[in-house]
């Protein structure tokens, strides 16, 4: 699972050694420690996500839970201060949104009316 937090960016597995816990990977330790400051994360530079901690599934869904619960902006991407977070987070925004306009103009239900029907 990808989670893009205003000052983090996390890819999230399963523990293949470990039912109880995940494994949290980031391209950036600040994204991981900006998230989970307290986690025992290690480096591997062979990785595309190089830095990794597991973490207990309940801890990671707390954190990401309570990252919900203080939300207090009306719009994310102003939210971002960190400017290449930022940067990346408007290209995965423009793929989604070409993606799913060209669903939509392909679409045979071409207007709002008739979804609602």
């Amino acid at each position: 699972m990808w989670i893009c937090l205003n000052d983090a960016f996390l890819s999230i597995v399963k523990n293949h050694n470990d039912d109880e816990t995940l494994l949290v990977r980031a391209r950036s330790q600040e994204h991981l420690e900006n998230t989970f400051p307290t986690c025992d994360f290690w480096f591997d530079g062979n990785a595309d996500y190089p830095f990794r901690a597991y973490i207990e599934r309940d801890v990671v869904a707390k954190v990401i839970g309570q990252s919900l619960m203080d939300i207090q902006y009306p719009n994310f991407k102003d939210s971002v201060k960190e400017h290449n977070l930022l940067s990346a987070y408007h290209k995965v925004w423009d793929i989604m949104r070409n993606h799913y306009d060209t669903r939509w103009r392909n679409s045979r239900q071409t207007t709002l009316d008739e979804f609602e029907e």
